[in-house]
């Protein structure tokens, strides 16, 4: 198992040339993060997509490219294989697993929940995040 940092919140770089620049879209300090008992900054995830330590729970329909959060500790919940494909970017979306919010309290919520657009962005209020909620596979 392997606790990842959410790219949205504090992770998330651009390369450009041989630098490696911080995202605009990047919280950067916590002040700019909304509603921190909502917005998930750690999370374990799951063994199939353990990479980097760097991780996007952002899941957009019709791609592949989703950390998903474990639900090792659900195990009831697994009901089909842990892959992801394009028609199902979350499976066994009812399982559940442990997430860290930015205020500093733990939960054990389920990945339709830990993938959800709102939970994952500095403020889903304003420009740039506004346009990607329209491509989230939870947008709400």
């Amino acid at each position: 198992m392997s606790y990842t940092m959410s790219q949205f919140i504090c992770g998330k770089t651009t390369t450009s040339g041989t630098n490696i620049l911080p995202d605009p879209y990047v919280a950067i300090k916590m002040v700019r993060v909304t509603s921190t008992a909502e917005k998930i900054i750690f999370f374990e995830e799951d063994i199939s997509t353990i990479d980097d330590g760097y991780s996007t729970l952002f899941a957009k329909a019709n791609t592949t490219g989703t950390n998903l959060m474990s639900i090792i500790h659900d195990g009831k919940a697994k009901k089909t294989a842990e892959v992801i494909t394009a028609a199902i970017p979350v499976p066994n979306e009812s399982g559940r697993g442990n997430v860290l919010f930015c205020d500093g309290h733990v939960e054990f919520v389920p990945r339709t929940y830990a993938h959800a657009f709102p939970h994952l962005v500095p403020n889903a209020d304003i420009a740039p995040w506004q346009a990607l909620q329209s491509q989230a596979y939870y947008p709400n």
